[in-house]
């Protein structure tokens, strides 16, 4: 029973750890705060729609670089870390200048966007989350500091 247990360990914990085995950490962000505009319908009532402060506490965000070159984004919540790209988002790298790195996520039923500010002495990442078609609606912005 104690190698069954370990053998699903190591297969649900192996998109992430097998990734950090061949990537380059390019940036450790730490919690977001922001604002967060929420759609009436669904979970939330009328009248309790609009814009509010919005935090993910004791979460963070890794940006690491593939040894192929591509990106990827580690998500940290209540939940263990995932990265984007197994949880199935495309990641799409955008045009970007001046040492920022602009990533476009794109889910179903989500669309992030990341511009990781690593060149200037700020180290952080701005994103924005767009979740749409389940019981909460919502657009949001976010700012973290990054090491």
């Amino acid at each position: 029973m104690k190698r069954l247990v370990a053998a699903i360990f190591a297969l649900l914990s192996c998109p992430v750890s097998a990734m950090a085995q061949d990537s380059e950490t390019i940036a450790v962000c730490s919690e977001s705060g922001g604002y967060a505009y929420y759609f009436e319908g669904g979970a939330v009532p009328p009248g309790q729609g609009g814009w509010r402060p919005d935090t993910i506490k004791s979460g963070s965000i890794t940006l690491v670089r593939q040894a192929n070159g591509t990106f990827d984004v580690i998500i940290g919540d209540a939940a263990a870390p995932r990265s984007a790209s197994s949880m199935g988002g495309r990641i799409i790298p955008l045009p970007s200048a001046g040492g920022k790195i602009v990533l476009l996520v794109v889910y179903d039923g989500v669309t992030e966007q990341y511009i990781f500010d690593i060149a200037s002495s700020k180290h952080e990442v701005i994103w924005t989350s767009a979740r749409y078609g389940g019981l909460i609606d919502k657009a949001a912005v976010f700012h973290a500091s990054c090491r």
